[in-house]
């Protein structure tokens, strides 16, 4: 386990881990660049940016601040109550699981893996999805979604405008 000391003004240790294949726990960080093989990682208060690719390893975390995930292949990835926006390079074929985020949510590209995003206070923009579903519920902004292959879309309770194409 990875843990930080906590001062009077809260948490006060940015980390970086580069992780093969070990399990790992990080509470009560400011902020956390992570690369991962087939390790998991459970994440909790982790105040400020997370950066973050992953293998094959699994991800769970809660109270987050704004995430830069660059890359998801075959792990899982569940996320709640992020405090900021989210970017997402890659889904493979993982899970991606985004839940009760403060501001918004894009992602480049779903492979064959499946994403549910809901509870979000901006928009959804996702650039393109292959075979991969996309599940959005509780969007106040837009949802987005610009390429469409064999996957499917859902979405519903959208407060803004939704602009998702027909499968290609």
């Amino acid at each position: 386990a990875v843990e930080a000391g906590v001062g009077e003004d809260g948490p006060d240790l940015a980390i970086e881990i580069d992780n093969g294949s070990g399990d790992i726990d990080v509470r009560d960080v400011v902020k956390l660049r992570y690369e991962g093989g087939s390790g998991d990682l459970d994440l909790e208060n982790i105040v400020g940016e997370l950066d973050i690719e992953v293998g094959s390893g699994d991800i769970e975390g809660s109270n987050v601040g704004p995430i830069n995930l660059r890359e998801v292949s075959s792990g899982d990835v569940d996320l709640r109550r992020i405090g900021g926006d989210v970017t997402v390079g890659s889904v493979g074929s993982g899970d991606l699981d985004l839940h009760s985020i403060s501001g918004s949510v894009e992602v480049d590209r779903i492979g064959s893996g499946d994403v549910t995003i809901d509870d979000v206070q901006g928009n959804v923009t996702v650039g393109r999805i292959g075979s991969g579903d996309l599940r959005a519920v509780g969007v106040l902004g837009d949802l987005t979604v610009r390429s469409v292959g064999s996957g499917d879309v859902s979405h519903r309770d959208i407060g803004g405008r939704v602009d998702v194409p027909s499968s290609d």
